[in-house]
């Protein structure tokens, strides 16, 4: 599935607004970036793992789960502020225990 452009810009503006209730909104967002940012379907940014990303090298590791491929992803600045917000549950990217605030200025 892609978006049109002003579809991206739409559902970035609703997760930035706090005027719209989202159930789990902060991990909507980092799966939003993860998606915009590296190509990547659905499951395989669900199912990214804190040790497949490098933050210092910004570099992301991805075996596609679909087509079995391995493939070395750089991380965009603005994906790197969002990963930068995220705390881990078993290595498991996760937003649910970041500060909303934190989340949202990485977002502009």
């Amino acid at each position: 599935m892609s978006f049109s452009q002003e579809q991206e810009q739409k559902l970035l503006e609703v997760l930035k607004d706090s005027k719209y209730k989202v159930l789990n909104k902060p991990e909507i967002q980092v799966i939003y970036h993860l998606g915009m940012f590296t190509g990547q379907r659905l499951k395989d940014c669900v199912l990214l793992r804190w040790d497949k990303v490098d933050l210092k090298r910004k570099r992301i590791w991805v075996k596609q789960f679909k087509t079995g491929k391995e493939v070395t992803i750089p991380i965009a600045p603005k994906l790197q502020d969002v990963l930068g917000c995220v705390h881990t549950i078993e290595s498991i990217i996760m937003a649910n225990r970041i500060k909303p605030a934190n989340i949202i200025s990485g977002l502009s």
